[in-house]
């Protein structure tokens, strides 16, 4: 008879170790050290009863190692049979297995037994990092407005009364339609001329549905043109999709005023 089975307090831990078919394993040769968990531990951790008899048996082995622990001070990692690792932790104030407390020292005719206060639960290992999907950048492109300063349209060319100075409004804008993922970026611009009117903006997608819609990122605004001046407007979205693929578009605009 094990002398875990003839402690009141691990009844739990017995009938869980026989059922999974490890209590004749912890009867070996050994030398053993098995840190316990007492019948308070388990109620405590509330196991569903549809728990899978491997991840029962993979807690269990977690609890149990190689060769006789002896209690020294200092905090000491050891492998357990499952693989994964533990510490002890002895102080003039505490003697612990990772968070548990440890108790009672039960020696064994093949190692040591600790009683603990808690059920130790192996690390969860994370989760790979899925592969990057299919490239989402479905149907984008960009809009260009014009204006002059009275509200007329531009983008098929201004001209005022006698060649006149006026000025315009160019604004940007980007659409995304028919995506199932939104992308990050920035919209760049450049417009060619003596003059320089640039406004740059940071953005992202906010999910309508099935489309994006991302509107309004850069004006280039009460720009200063002539009759007969053509203006070339270079812009550039970089951006990536959700997935990490190249987003990036490019266009040009050209106005030709009076």
């Amino acid at each position: 008879e094990a002398i875990i089975q003839t402690i009141p307090e691990l009844s739990t831990l017995v009938s869980v170790l026989d059922a999974t078919g490890l209590l004749p394993e912890l009867g070996g040769p050994g030398p053993l050290t098995l840190f316990a968990p007492t019948n308070a531990a388990f109620e405590a951790l509330n196991l569903p009863p549809d728990t899978s008899v491997d991840v029962v048996t993979n807690v269990l082995l977690y609890h149990v190692v190689s060769g006789q622990i002896d209690l020294a001070v200092g905090s000491i990692p050891y492998t357990a049979l499952n693989g994964d690792e533990l510490v002890v932790t002895v102080s003039e104030s505490e003697r612990t297995v990772n968070t548990a407390n440890i108790g009672d020292t039960y020696p064994a005719s093949n190692g040591v037994v600790y009683i603990i206060d808690a059920v130790l639960l192996p690390p969860v290992n994370p989760s790979p990092t899925p592969a990057p999907g299919p490239t989402q950048c479905t149907l984008r492109f960009l809009e260009v407005n014009c204006v002059n300063l009275d509200g007329v349209d531009c983008s098929e060319g201004y001209g005022g009364a006698n060649g006149s100075p006026q000025s315009v409004t160019i604004e940007y804008s980007i659409r995304n339609i028919g995506g199932d993922s939104a992308f990050l970026g920035e919209l760049l611009a450049d417009m060619s001329g003596p003059f320089t009117a640039m406004q740059s903006r940071n953005f992202d997608g906010a999910e309508l549905g099935s489309a994006f819609r991302i509107d309004s990122f850069l004006i280039f605004q009460n720009v200063p043109v002539t009759a007969g001046q053509t203006v070339t407007v270079d812009s550039t979205i970089v951006a990536n999709d959700a997935n990490g693929a190249d987003c990036t578009l490019s266009q040009a605009n050209q106005f030709t005023f009076g």
